[in-house]
């Protein structure tokens, strides 16, 4: 069956005239593929010029409508084919998770900072402040939305602040900024930003590893998603990310991000390697930076510090921090889909 499909396909095109090809579909259905010539078919070797486009997009060094310009798109439909690379990008062609491109990090402070600098401010915990986020995204155990986002707010060595949110199959629940009050659990976070965190940090930062354009105050490296699809319970964290800032919030205020210098990011991300279900069966895996052992080390030090546990044992309540989210005051949000999620909690 397959020759004969190849030889009905191969006389179809030849007999037709028109500037379209005629293919025969995996389920034998004939169909006229129209032909663009100003928007011609994405190649594979499209897909990984068009991600590092989109990202420089995303961090607001190129416009939006350049994006379809540097690939000879006509001006007119800039827009329009802007959304057709990002859709086609990330629902077909990379083992993407769709997260990443609502994901648009605070900017780095332009201060300048030796590498001996960044050291000092690493171990000056009581005059600066570490956020560190958990993300579980886009997972579905048992067949259910089960996604939700922890925020852990240190400063000045001193005290901890917790804010969280988490979407089940659409029914969504936010734990606002409020303080972590478990002496215990606090002293033991405070004690590990100083014992663990900050010096697996400066190993981290002396290696020069994962570091993005050569700046030692931005490190991201990738590890593998294993999971089959989003169905399974045991699910690497999507996301830990690491951010140290210069000083403190203002009385009144709750988010770092939005008042404080950004000295450092680290962050660690999943990708996608197995995944088989609908959009997820991609033709290429996205391009990957394996986690160097420096930053595998800081972030098993930033699990330990902050009790987490594995994204099964949290959203379980079988961890000692899920145990502590737990306790949190929550609010629902209400109208939300079920993947719809935050990145970065702003209150």
């Amino acid at each position: 069956l397959p020759c004969f499909i190849k030889l009905l396909r191969d006389t179809l095109l030849i007999k037709n005239n028109s500037a379209n090809e005629i293919e025969i579909t995996e389920d034998g259905m004939v169909v006229e593929v129209i032909s663009n010539p100003t928007n011609p078919e994405l190649e594979l070797e499209d897909f990984p010029k068009i991600h590092t486009h989109l990202v420089q997009f995303a961090e607001g060094r190129i416009p939006e409508l350049a994006v379809a310009g540097l690939f000879g798109r006509p001006e007119e439909d800039a827009e329009k084919i802007f959304g057709q690379f990002r859709n086609y990008l990330y629902s077909h062609a990379f083992k993407k998770p769709r997260w990443m491109t609502f994901m648009v990090p605070p900017p780095l402070a332009n201060i300048p900072l030796t590498t001996d600098d960044l050291k000092k401010e690493i171990l000056d915990t009581e005059n600066n402040t570490m956020v560190i986020y958990f993300r579980a995204l886009e997972r579905a155990p048992g067949g259910n939305t089960d996604s939700f986002v922890t925020k852990f707010i240190i400063e000045k060595g001193k005290s901890v602040r917790l804010a969280s949110y988490c979407n089940w199959d659409g029914l969504a629940q936010r734990c606002r900024v409020q303080p972590l009050e478990n002496e215990q659990a606090e002293g033991h976070m405070l004690m590990g930003v100083q014992k663990g965190i900050a010096p697996t940090l400066i190993k981290l930062i002396e290696s020069g590893n994962n570091t993005q354009d050569g700046n030692i105050r931005n490190i991201e490296g990738t590890i593998d998603e294993e999971a089959q699809d989003s169905d399974e319970y045991s699910t690497q964290w999507s996301s830990v990310e690491i951010l140290l800032f210069k000083g403190t919030v203002p009385e009144g205020e709750t988010a770092p991000e939005k008042s404080c210098p950004l000295l450092l990011r680290v962050h660690q991300r999943s990708v996608l390697v197995n995944w088989r279900q609908g959009w997820m069966a991609p033709k290429l895996v996205e391009p990957r930076d394996p986690a160097s052992e420096e930053l595998l080390a800081v972030v098993a030090a930033t699990s330990q510090t902050v009790l987490i546990g594995t994204t099964e044992q949290f959203s379980e309540g079988k961890s000692p921090s899920g145990s502590l989210f737990g306790t949190l005051k929550s609010e629902k949000v209400e109208g939300m889909s079920s993947d719809a999620m935050p990145i970065y909690f702003m209150n």
